[in-house]
């Protein structure tokens, strides 16, 4: 794709040239990225700075050496393969982990059984489920027509896969 002069002039007319990133001003996705279109296309506007910058459409990544996602400066890009972006964005502490997640750093906060605005079933019933099952064949299909749920669902419970904060404590 051939660009014009007044293309690419339109490109850097969105840019904020400061003494740091070049930071992209118009449209941005979800995810904090400048969108620009070329022809009928969008394209993330820090692979059209590499672009206009190169004169070729990298078939990698390209990524930010300053992790300022709406930076386009030429010299803060770098290309690289999916898992080296990946392992660029971990290095850098930019991952989410499983472990500062809200879920497991305060679980006391997280709805849990009845609490949960979704939940059909109470920690009555749950309780009850546990303790009648006995394994027979065809008993989690009589149990789920009981208390008017799925078979998926007492399995779950049975094998403690839901409802684990009533589950006796492991010692």
């Amino acid at each position: 794709m051939r660009l014009t002069e007044s293309w690419a002039d339109r490109f850097w007319s969105h840019v904020n040239k400061t003494s740091t990133c070049w930071v992209w001003t118009a449209s941005t996705n979800s995810n904090g990225y400048g969108w620009f279109r070329v022809g009928q296309r969008p394209q993330l506007a820090h692979r059209v700075s590499w672009y206009l910058t190169h004169e070729y459409w990298p078939d990698l990544c390209v990524c930010h050496k300053c992790d300022n996602r709406p930076c386009v400066r030429p010299d803060h890009l770098f290309t690289g393969t999916r898992a080296e972006n990946m392992a660029d964005a971990s290095r850098k502490g930019r991952m989410a982990m499983k472990f500062l997640n809200g879920r497991h750093t305060h679980p006391e906060l997280t709805a849990r059984g009845e609490t949960n605005g979704r939940s059909v079933m109470t920690d009555e019933l749950i309780k009850r489920i546990r303790v009648s099952f006995t394994g027979r064949k065809g008993e989690m299909s009589y149990l789920a027509k009981v208390f008017g749920v799925r078979h998926s669902t007492i399995w779950n419970i049975v094998r403690g896969k839901t409802w684990k904060h009533l589950l006796p404590v492991q010692k």
